[in-house]
């Protein structure tokens, strides 16, 4: 008789959202010159502000149409950073 191999399942984990506490936070919007990790942190508290942004808007069906550009506004645009082009396909995932 021949032994078959037992296949195992990958368990996928979910990642938690690392939070920038609020303080943090604005020390890294106000600071001129980043480093790469506090680049990065920048980068994904935006992020997570702008996915809870639309998150929001996408549920009241006046503004739905105009989430994107609303919360662009908003996020990015006063603080006087750019937009990330592809920041909207990365909030679905």
């Amino acid at each position: 008789m021949k032994k078959t191999k037992k296949v195992r399942k990958k368990r996928t984990v979910k990642r938690k959202a690392i939070r920038v506490p609020n303080d943090e936070y604005q020390r890294l919007l106000k600071k001129k010159r980043l480093s790469k990790k506090d680049k990065s942190r920048r980068d994904k508290a935006l992020k997570q502000r702008y996915c809870a942004c639309l998150k929001k808007l996408e549920n009241n069906p006046k503004l739905k149409n105009s989430a994107f550009a609303i919360c662009a506004n908003s996020i990015y645009l006063r603080r006087g950073l750019p937009v990330p082009s592809n920041i909207a396909r990365e909030c679905n995932k």
